[in-house]
């Protein structure tokens, strides 16, 4: 049996020869070779990370390189976009495997958005806070005292236990500004539907990441019924693409390898 140390540099072989397929991209799209190279090797490292181990490493630089396709930063520090693991039923007796998801951060959809002509921002209430909000059609009215002083917005279990929801502000280059509060019951409903999170706790990057992540989920709720541009929409919309691979049939294990982009 392989020891993790062999495991980690037969994955991070395999990454860098996927990689080395499309560098010639990331340059084109970077317009940079010192920029490109900063890039790929952010996509090599995403294969050693211990949450993507049983990812296959194919799915987890296809899903890296649709980050850099988005313009985006694909190591996790910058909290424009994250890859996450996601499990694949297999069929026709074939074994289950793992595939890479994309989660777009906080961050991603600010820049995104902001591309677009949109400016966002997404503001978190805590049980701690003052907070009272009334519907005014199209000016809501909106009282939020936060209290920093008993704030742990970066302890994941704390966030989970304690906030009460997001509110969005979105404004277009007309000057419209639309404002949106999503209760935490909303938000919850939309992290679950993501296949590696589970009800009544974090897990993963949501875990790390919990203020950033809640803040994100509530964006892309309000992004969806903007009159945004199809191709920032397309970007958000990658995300569920490993759903797609579940609608599919399986019909023996060479699709453990299956380039995601294809479909």
């Amino acid at each position: 049996m392989a020891t993790k140390k062999e495991i980690l540099v037969k994955r991070e072989n395999e990454a860098r020869q996927v990689v080395s397929t499309k560098i010639k991209q990331i340059e084109l799209i970077t317009g940079d070779k010192v920029k490109a190279s900063k890039m790929a090797s952010a996509l090599i490292q995403l294969s050693q990370n211990n949450n993507l181990i049983d990812s296959t490493v194919d799915s987890i630089v296809n899903v890296g390189f649709q980050i850099v396709q988005a313009g985006l930063n694909p190591n996790p520090l910058f909290g424009q976009a994250y890859v996450v693991p996601f499990k694949i039923s297999g069929k026709n007796g074939n074994k289950d495997f793992t595939v890479a998801q994309l989660q777009i951060g906080y961050k991603g959809y600010i820049q995104l958005g902001y591309r677009a002509g949109w400016r966002f921002k997404a503001v978190p209430v805590y049980k701690c806070d003052e907070f009272d909000y009334k519907f005014g059609g199209f000016e809501d009215d909106i009282l939020l005292v936060p209290n920093f002083d008993k704030r742990e917005e970066d302890q994941g279990e704390w966030v989970f236990k304690n906030l009460i929801g997001v509110i969005v502000y979105a404004k277009d280059k007309t000057d419209y500004i639309s404002t949106e509060f999503v209760p935490f019951k909303k938000l919850e409903q939309l992290r679950q539907k993501s296949q590696n999170q589970v009800k009544g706790k974090l897990q993963y990057i949501w875990l790390e990441w919990a203020e950033e992540m809640y803040k994100s989920k509530a964006l892309k709720y309000i992004i969806d019924r903007l009159p945004i541009e199809d191709e920032v929409k397309e970007v958000f919309h990658k995300e569920n693409e490993p759903y797609q691979l579940t609608a599919m049939p399986i019909e023996n294990s060479e699709n453990k390898q299956k380039d995601i982009n294809s479909l």
